[in-house]
Order: structure tokens, then sequence, then C-alpha cells
């Protein structure tokens, strides 16, 4: 259980990087 709690952690927490940095990137070209 904890296992899997930690991977879904790590994956939402890369998922808001990458969202984050896709926002910035858009923004900086528009």
């Amino acid at each position: 259980m904890d296992k899997i709690k930690c991977i879904l952690n790590r994956i939402i927490s890369f998922l808001l990087i990458v969202h984050s940095t896709f926002l910035f990137i858009f923004k900086v070209e528009c």
C-alpha cells in the first residue's frame, strides 16, 4: 500500500512539473 502511494506521489509531482514547464514554454512563445 505504501509503495503504491509513493509511486502515485511521484507520478503526480512529475505531472505537475511537466504541466508547469509546458505552461511556462507556452507563455514564452505567445
